[in-house]
């Protein structure tokens, strides 16, 4: 009989783990971005005419993109932890 495999959380959610060893340099982005947008600075972006536009697009997936972070991947995992921790409780 083949003993059962024991699989860290880090192995099984690595998405979510980059993002809790992430947290604190994604905190002090965010709070630097949030500073910009208070002293009406704001981040924008340049189009093949060499017009300037204003990004429109949130902070957090600046954040992700610049740091390598998948949304869709936190979000697949953490549903997957939640199906893990109803399948625990026997759907109760």
């Amino acid at each position: 009989m083949e003993s059962p495999s024991i699989v860290s959380e880090e192995d099984q959610y690595p998405e979510c783990e980059k993002l809790k060893m992430l947290r604190p340099r994604i905190d002090a982005i965010g709070e630097f971005l949030e500073w910009l947008e208070g002293e009406d600075l704001h981040i924008c972006g340049q189009n093949d005419n060499e017009f300037f536009y204003r990004y429109m697009g949130s902070f957090n997936s600046l954040i992700e993109k610049h740091l390598g972070i998948s949304a869709t991947r936190l979000e697949s995992e953490r549903r997957a932890m939640l199906q893990r921790c109803y399948d625990m409780n026997d759907g109760k």
